[in-house]
């Protein structure tokens, strides 16, 4: 049969778009069907039911979807953009007549930023309008007359001429009551709000997720519209603590390096209604009862909880609060009695807990870098005086040898001339030690071992000051974004040094100081300059600065570290993956150095023990003074080619940590990356990552074999430095037998011949005795160097 013709078919119009929107949506979506999901074009996925919730496709609904006239435009940050005024004519604002187009032609002078091509300046008219005039000619002095001819030098005369007439680009007029609201009197209820559209888009970004409050613990709120705040004075926030509102985001910063710093997040609305007239002085009570409505208003956004009637009450503790750019913040108290509302000023001092752990981290720090830098002061000092002592003491040793020799003398250090500790004390200054700290002060040095060396002197200078002006370069740079961001004169405020932002000046002078000064001594160190009163002076400073230096670098050090521990009562998710990298670090490095230095004191007992033995044998043959000589230096040479010597532990450990600092880098560069460090399962997860890497690091470098292995590597380095010295110690012996051989021939052919014919016996010796004395003075003088 026909389908429109016959009664039993039964024909109706075939929706494929209705069939597709009725499909159900896939397992996990929350929507139920496809056609609950909103239809928004760049922000939905029907196949999948995925709805993008970033601002632009919040803002689309309520903008470019809502016919608006004129037509809007959601931008990235889902402010909804609409073109009011166009088609009428086009010019530049300039702050001066005849702005030179061309930059090079420009003054340096006008309001420029630094590396910025950005100008600004504020036009401010208490009338209610405002003119602005382009054209060429214009009399600066009676505005409205324009287009006066030029005379032939380029000036103008306007006494001569009254040029054409202009009217204002901008005339005021009624306030539409829709936009404000004209009553001022708290004692009558004042109709503001927030904008539809923008109060669903801050609603949505306030709680993300279904959360009660952003995952941020610093979140913006930028209020547009009549009579709100310009950024210039400051900005709505709601803050997760009121420790964000004492301790300012910047000094935070700082003082931990970043890591209790508050993460951010910002939203923009609209009042509507606003306020009329537009502008208060932020200073006057008129002011702050506009900020407790706005607050008000804001509190009810946030806590507006669609299609329930229980209102979504942000966590306990938290508050929407006004940070002043150039103030102290305000918050604001109810009381629970009248319902009044109070703006107070946050006093630091009124939270004495919180200025207890701010001092608390500032004062352990500079304690415990004074004692330290004290410590190493006098450690450095007693070792130096203990070094010039034993050199002067081995120097006179090798210089007396043939007398020693022949009589078998001792050194009195009471005869040791004065001059001689003087000459050691100029010789050893600070580059010198350093020298022989990393084992590089011989004088047989190859060209390579001389340029190694320099660089190790250059990097030992500068080492102090890397971390002391990365911080305080953070510190400039936090305090800058927090403080001038926000102002009208952004571009002053960043090029000037004012307040706080002395500190880090200092500092920085302080580093060009000191490296010239090091730069300097060692100049002189290496010129091998007269140690005359201004080298003395010249040292006295080296010195000064250099423990400063220190001093200032380790107290950053120890700041950044006791905040890093106390963010873990305050935010152990977020800072305790720094507070085991710390200790986990730390501790591995000292077990580090207490198991070297544990090995190291039974490889000089088994050194010890032979040694005696061997000297109670040597003694006969060989002055006591110069076998301690020879045996001291030879046995910290051979400690030093084992990697036994104090210094070569101390490198060892310092490599260690560079590599560990090396790792975490990487580390934590991939958790900010790749995790969610407000996420618990996820800071655990870091954690694990970081002990799994410091038991590696212990298992590598710490864990000890079974003792029978350990012992038998200790006889062994014990063998293999005796061996050493047997032969550095049996050549010298050959020679000493020599020398004193000859010697007393010597003697006794001098006392049997007189006059000429004693010169003439010297060709009685051959010639390879008298290449074993030279031999014998050559190894003398090694010994000395």
């Amino acid at each position: 049969g026909e389908p429109g013709v016959d009664e039993q078919w039964q024909c109706e119009l075939f929706n494929a778009t209705k069939i597709a929107l009725d499909a159900p949506c896939p397992e996990g979506s929350k929507y139920r069907f496809k056609y609950q999901v909103r239809q928004i074009p760049d922000c939905t996925d029907l196949d999948t039911c995925f709805e993008d919730e970033s601002s632009k496709c919040l803002c689309k609904p309520l903008c470019d979807m809502a016919n608006l006239d004129p037509p809007g435009v959601c931008d990235d940050a889902g402010r909804c953009c609409q073109v009011l005024c166009a088609g009428f004519s086009r010019a530049d604002m300039f702050p001066v007549p005849n702005q030179p187009r061309c930059g090079l032609d420009i003054s340096p002078d006008l309001q420029w930023c630094t590396n910025d091509l950005e100008q600004k300046w504020t036009f401010e008219s208490d009338e209610g309008q405002m003119s602005v005039q382009v054209l060429e000619g214009c009399d600066p002095m009676s505005p409205g007359k324009c287009g006066c001819e030029p005379q032939a030098d380029g000036s103008y005369d306007f006494s001569k001429c009254m040029g054409m007439e202009t009217v204002s680009s901008y005339a005021g007029s009624a306030p539409n009551m829709s936009f404000v609201n004209l009553n001022e009197d708290d004692a009558v209820p004042t109709n503001v709000g927030i904008e539809t559209g923008s109060a669903t888009i801050l609603n949505k970004r306030f709680h993300q997720n279904a959360l009660p409050a952003p995952t941020e613990e610093w979140f913006t709120i930028n209020i547009n519209g009549p009579g709100a705040p310009a950024p210039s004075v400051g900005e709505f926030v709601w803050i997760r603590t009121i420790r964000h509102a004492v301790l300012p985001p910047w000094l935070m910063e700082f003082m931990s390096y970043g890591i209790l710093s508050p993460e951010k997040a910002d939203s923009t609305v609209g009042l509507r209604p606003g306020f009329c007239p537009a502008f208060v002085d932020p200073s006057t009570a008129a002011f702050n009862r506009r900020l407790s409505k706005m607050q008000k208003a804001l509190l009810t956004v946030v806590q507006d909880n669609p299609g329930s009637s229980t209102p979504i009450v942000i966590p306990f503790g938290s508050m929407i609060a006004f940070i002043a750019t150039e103030d102290l913040p305000k918050i604001f108290l109810t009381d629970t009695k009248t319902g009044k509302v109070s703006v107070v000023f946050v006093e630091p001092f009124n939270y004495p807990l919180l200025v207890s752990l701010l001092a608390l981290g500032l004062l352990i720090p500079l304690l415990t870098a004074t004692v330290i830098t004290l410590a190493l002061f006098f450690t450095l000092r007693t070792y130096l005086y203990s070094y010039r002592r034993a050199q002067v003491l081995n120097e006179v040793t090798m210089r007396q040898i043939s007398s020693m020799l022949g009589k078998g003398i001792e050194i009195d250090e009471d005869q040791i001339p004065r001059e001689n500790y003087d000459a050691m004390r100029d010789k050893t200054n600070f580059f010198h030690m350093y020298e022989h700290f990393i084992g590089t002060n011989s004088l047989n040095q190859s060209p390579g071992v001389k340029a190694f060396t320099v660089v190790c002197s250059v990097t030992i200078i500068v080492l102090p000051l890397i971390f002391t002006l990365v911080i305080t370069k953070l510190f400039d740079e936090a305090y800058r974004s927090f403080a001038c961001t926000k102002r009208q004169d952004k571009c002053v405020c960043f090029s000037e040094t004012i307040g706080v932002l002395w500190f880090p000046k200092v500092i920085e002078w302080h580093a060009y100081e000191y490296f010239f000064i090091s730069m300097l001594e060692l100049l002189f160190h290496y010129l091998a300059v007269t140690y005359n009163k201004a080298r003395r002076l010249l040292r006295f400073f080296f010195y000064l600065n250099f423990f400063m230096t220190v001093w200032i670098g380790a107290a950053f050090v120890f700041m950044v570290t006791t905040f890093v521990f106390l963010g873990v009562l305050v935010d152990p998710t977020g800072t305790a993956p720094y507070a085991i990298s710390v200790v986990g670090a730390a501790g591995v490095a000292g077990m580090i150095y207490a198991k070297m230095i544990k090995y190291q004191i039974r490889v000089q007992r088994g050194i010890g023990k032979r040694l005696t033995m061997y000297k109670t044998q040597a003694s006969r043959r060989m002055p006591p003074a110069l076998l301690d000589a020879l045996m001291g230096r030879n046995i910290q040479a051979a400690l030093r080619e084992h990697g036994l010597a104090t210094p070569t532990i101390v490198i060892t450990v310092a490599l260690f940590l560079g590599v560990m600092a090396a790792i975490y880098t990487i580390l934590f560069y991939g958790f900010v990356a790749f995790t969610d460090q407000s996420d618990l399962d996820s800071g655990l997860l870091n954690d694990f990552i970081l002990i799994i890497v410091l038991v590696i690091a212990y298992q590598t470098m710490v864990a000890e074999a079974d003792s029978e292995a350990l012992r038998d590597r200790i006889d062994v380095t014990v063998e293999q430095i005796m061996g050493n010295l047997n032969s550095v110690l049996g050549m010298v012996e050959e020679q000493i037998e020599l020398a004193e051989k000859l010697v007393a021939k010597m003697r006794k052919q001098m006392e049997d011949e007189y006059g000429d014919n004693e010169y003439e016996s010297s060709e009685e010796y051959s010639d390879e005795e008298v290449d074993q004395v030279q031999q014998g003075q050559m190894v003398a003088r090694h010994q000395e160097n």
